[in-house]
């Protein structure tokens, strides 16, 4: 038998939850200030400690009626928590922690079918850690969700590098993803690299909690790339400093981690599998939920042809190749 938990660790983990959540939350309005894209909605898989039937009725009403909760499906026997939701995963998890319960995010998906997943599990200088998922949600949009802890308190530049060779830590990732030649720019502009993310938010508690979506940056690019996460704020090329067209002038790199494709856990639950990061395409995942990508061949920190190779694997997964 479980040893029983008294109310103060309860009421201390309360707290704890209510916190995050705050903090995630002012990070995620000064991001989503000028990307109005980050209020689509997105499926978040948890699996919460759960023993019994008022445990689920509590975490229901801990998500229920919140600004940003679309939706809520909790299966107390499998301990899951399946959330639609506007906010980022870090939220969603400080609200479930807040009745006193550990969450764990299991998966990721779009409301609809989702193209592909990769994930970036960072750690750095000092304390640094986090972890940064990208999942495709069209053609057009790539949904980037974060949560990155030990920052220096303000904003840090946050991009896509275009090697994914950590031999000398970040300072072998290379310059910025930037395909097309162009000048360093913000997220919310035309003209600049595919790589700029702009500037992720750290609280007073370190913590950057972000959620966004970009119509330039694509999963199968950037996988066997890198994410690199700057000590100084990005000037979105606007600063007027001789570094401004180039990198933002952003400062050196305390942190960073090669993207690599994200592999779920073997679904227990097949009809909860829009809420799974699969690289493989959903209708394939239907037919044949067993079948792997072989993607293996295509990464390599150098390769420049990663993106065909990863689409040309997945036309054939999906019966689309000619």
């Amino acid at each position: 038998m479980a040893a029983p938990i008294s109310k103060h660790c309860i009421s201390v983990s309360r707290k704890v939850g209510s916190f995050l959540f705050n903090s995630a939350f002012i990070a995620q309005a000064a991001h989503c200030s000028n990307n109005m894209d980050c209020q689509r909605p997105t499926k978040l898989e948890f699996a919460v400690q759960m023993t019994c039937e008022s445990c689920g009725e509590k975490v229901r009403a801990a998500l229920e009626g919140k600004p940003g909760v679309n939706s809520v499906s909790i299966d107390v026997g499998q301990e899951q928590v399946l959330v639609e939701s506007a906010l980022t995963s870090a939220e969603v998890q400080a609200l479930i922690e807040s009745t006193g319960r550990r969450a764990v995010l299991k998966g990721i998906g779009g409301s609809e079918k989702d193209l592909g997943a990769a994930v970036a599990m960072l750690a750095g200088a000092g304390s640094i850690q986090g972890v940064v998922r990208f999942l495709q949600l069209s053609e057009e949009r790539c949904l980037i969700d974060g949560t990155i802890d030990g920052l220096e308190p303000g904003p840090h530049g946050l991009h896509v590098h275009t090697l994914g060779d950590l031999t000398l830590d970040c300072l072998s990732c290379g310059e910025h993803y930037n395909p097309f030649g162009r000048q360093h720019g913000g997220p919310e502009d035309s003209d600049r690299h595919v790589g700029d993310l702009g500037n992720v938010i750290a609280g007073p508690d370190g913590r950057a909690s972000f959620r966004l979506e970009d119509g330039q940056l694509k999963v199968w690019d950037v996988i066997g790339r890198s994410l690199v996460v700057d000590a100084g704020e990005d000037d979105l090329g606007r600063g007027g400093h001789p570094l401004s067209k180039q990198t933002g002038n952003s400062g050196e790199r305390p942190t960073c981690q090669q993207i690599n494709i994200q592999t779920p856990p073997t679904p227990t639950n097949h009809s909860s599998m829009t809420a799974t990061p699969l690289y493989i395409p959903v209708r394939e995942r239907e037919r044949n939920p067993t079948k792997q990508l072989d993607y293996t061949t295509c990464l390599h920190p150098r390769r420049s042809t990663t993106s065909s190779c990863l689409q040309s694997h997945l036309q054939h997964l999906s019966g689309d190749a000619s």
